[in-house]
């Protein structure tokens, strides 16, 4: 995906935690910037002890099967990579509906962008935060003008509608949301603007 992507595993050495420490992986989806990254370079599993959730629609989309394709290449790509990784994690490939997975963790069904398209909320104690995968890819755009779609989405229309649906919730809740089109530093919140929403990052300071 290019030369400044793809550094999960510098970035988890950074914070001191090995790839055999994450014993959990909740995909959004099977677009290659969410799960291209966990086979290495021989095919084998980059989380070798971790279960992996997907969303049952999700699974039926790549592997139910004559292989999906589209006009941008996305689905080729995911081709090319989805029957090794489905392999790399067999016997803890697990499919899911909208449910709890772990204590605290729930999916949420955020279909469009594609068909197990997949949202995650967070709680601790009165504290939620909406992992809201691919709902934006131009935040500054789609969030004041959820009718703009991208040629990435599987449905344009659901993915509006899922979209709409989302920032109306957010605002409404006051949501911390976080997802992985933001803006730096990836989290923040939705807020109405008169009849249109806006994001607010949360405000980052380094550590000193």
């Amino acid at each position: 995906m290019g030369p400044t992507l793809g550094k999960v595993m510098q970035n988890l050495a950074a914070l001191g935690v090995s790839p055999d420490q994450i014993d959990s992986v909740a995909l959004t989806h099977m677009h290659a910037d969410h799960a291209g990254g966990m086979l290495d370079g021989s095919g084998a599993a980059i989380f070798p002890k971790a279960d992996v959730f997907l969303a049952v629609e999700e699974d039926r989309h790549w592997y139910g099967g004559e292989p999906p394709t589209d006009a941008v290449g996305v689905s080729e790509q995911v081709n090319s990579y989805s029957g090794k990784l489905r392999a790399a994690y067999a016997g803890r490939w697990h499919l899911i509906a909208e449910e709890e997975i772990l204590p605290g963790l729930r999916r949420m069904a955020l279909p469009g962008h594609t068909p197990g398209h997949s949202g995650y909320m967070v709680s601790s104690g009165d504290d939620q935060l909406l992992i809201w995968g691919d709902i934006t890819h131009v935040p500054v755009v789609q969030i004041a003008h959820p009718e703009v779609g991208m040629v990435f989405d599987v449905d344009v229309e659901q993915a509006r509608a899922t979209r709409k649906r989302i920032l109306d919730m957010a605002a409404t809740d006051g949501l911390a949301i976080g997802g992985m089109h933001l803006e730096f530093p990836g989290f923040g919140h939705v807020i109405r603007n008169g009849a249109n929403y806006e994001y607010v990052p949360d405000l980052w300071l380094p550590e000193m």
